[in-house]
């Protein structure tokens, strides 16, 4: 997933290290993740990714080994309006051993600026951890690397 883990909280800091190991092949990409949060909260698990013309497609699965150990799955779509611009939407779920669980759904755009590496996006966002819960993301990121596209820079670095 295009990982934006965006983790302020107006009452709290949290804190968050991942890392992705994967293979990208033309049409395809393949891998796996860990993360460590705060709290003791780390999971461990597999992703994968489909290319074609103009779409993305990407699921994940993990483990969450906590207090209350989880399975969490997720999967988004991503398309491409230009090979600049593209529009999204990601959904997940997560299952807590023992019974319970919560969903998240969001929808969000993002667009690089011609001949830079910066782009603009907007997400917005749904959970249910608690209640329902919504949330609207706006910003900017400054893409490192020599990619030609939004569309190639993500292909690149799909997780």
């Amino acid at each position: 997933m295009k990982r934006s883990s965006y983790l302020f909280d107006s009452e709290e800091w949290a804190s968050l290290i991942e890392a992705d190991v994967f293979y990208v092949a033309p049409g395809w990409a393949a891998g796996a993740f860990v993360s460590a949060g705060d709290e003791e909260v780390y999971t461990l698990g597999g992703e994968a990714a489909l290319f074609t013309e103009r779409f993305d497609f990407i699921g994940e699965v993990g483990y969450v080994f906590a207090n209350t150990d989880a399975v969490e799955a997720a999967a988004a779509a991503y398309y491409y309006i230009t090979p600049d611009t593209y529009v999204g939407a990601t959904v997940g779920s997560t299952w807590f051993d023992g019974g319970g669980d919560f969903q998240t759904a969001s929808v969000g755009a993002e667009h690089r600026f011609a001949d830079t590496p910066v782009t603009g996006f907007i997400d917005a966002g749904w959970d249910n951890a608690g209640g329902d819960n919504f949330q609207v993301t706006a910003g900017s990121r400054i893409l490192f690397g020599t990619y030609g596209t939004l569309k190639d820079y993500f292909r690149a670095n799909p997780f």
